[in-house]
This record gives C-alpha cells, structure tokens and sequence, in this order.
C-alpha cells in the first residue's frame, strides 16, 4: 500500500497555506474558460477540457508534450511571442488574436506561475464580430454623412 504525503495531496500558497491540489483541478476543470499550465520548457503539465477541445483533442493528447509539438503556432506568431516573452519577463500578458487553429477570437491572459505560466484563454469570438460589424456599420455611415454636402431637413408635408 502506498502513502501519500501531506506535500502531495497540498500544493503551498505564497502565504505558506496549504491549497488541495484536488480541489485546484476540480476548479479549473470546471470553469467556462480553457485553460493550461505550461512548465519552463513548454511542456503542457494541466490542461481542462475546454482547452483541449479548444485545440481539438483530448486532455491526455496534451500532457506531458511541448506546446509546439501539438498545436499549430507559428514560429515568430503573437502568441508565441507573448508565451516567451511572459516565461523570460516573469509578468502577465494580455490580448487578443484570431487563433488559425480554433478559427476563432481568444482572449489570453498569461501569468507566471511557479517556473512556468498559467494560461486562461476565453472564446470571445460573437463579441469581435459583433465590434467589427458595428465598426463597418459606422463606417459606412460616417462615408454615407460625407456625401452628403448639405444639411438634410425633414419636415411635415403641410410644412
């Protein structure tokens, strides 16, 4: 029979409290947002499920592997640029990118965690069409307004 130490079934908090590491998983698990946990190597060590459906495939594709060995980035992209930057710089990065690989708007939030990141992602794609749709909307207005060269009155036909 195995034991199981305090150390592993706690992880530490900065304050020295101790957190369930279960209790952490079960959270992350079901939270709306896709999440990952990368060491400092790129190696996926967490990944929820909305992730990895996300990136098309099952969480056990994803463990243990390089983040660049299972989903598409481009060499020289935003988001590698942003996941090296937050690894080498130790601080949060924000923004947001149409991904090629979900075909969708993402939201990323990049935090330094132990050696390696946390890394929250959240499908903001219906809100980005929605702003482009206005953008072109007003655009369109505002050339429309343009053309326009004198005041437009409007009045009843019995003036």
């Amino acid at each position: 029979m195995s034991k199981v130490s305090k150390q592993d079934k706690h992880s530490s908090s900065r304050d020295g409290s101790q957190t369930p590491k279960i209790a952490i998983g079960a959270l992350l698990a079901r939270i709306g947002d896709c999440f990952c946990e990368l060491d400092s190597d790129f190696r996926i060590t967490y990944i929820n499920s909305q992730a990895a459906n996300l990136w098309g495939g099952a969480q056990a594709d994803f463990i243990g592997k390089r983040l660049l060995d299972v989903v598409a980035l481009p060499v020289g992209g935003e988001t590698l640029g942003h996941l090296i930057l937050a690894m080498v710089d130790r601080a949060p990065h924000y923004f947001e990118i149409f991904s090629p690989v979900a075909k969708r708007w993402i939201e990323f939030s990049i935090h330094p965690s132990g050696d390696g990141l946390a890394v929250f992602m959240r499908d903001i794609h219906a809100r980005k069409v929605a702003e482009i749709a206005l953008h072109e909307s007003e655009e369109r207005f505002r050339h429309l307004a343009d053309l326009v060269p004198n005041i437009v009155w409007t009045a009843k036909a019995d003036g």
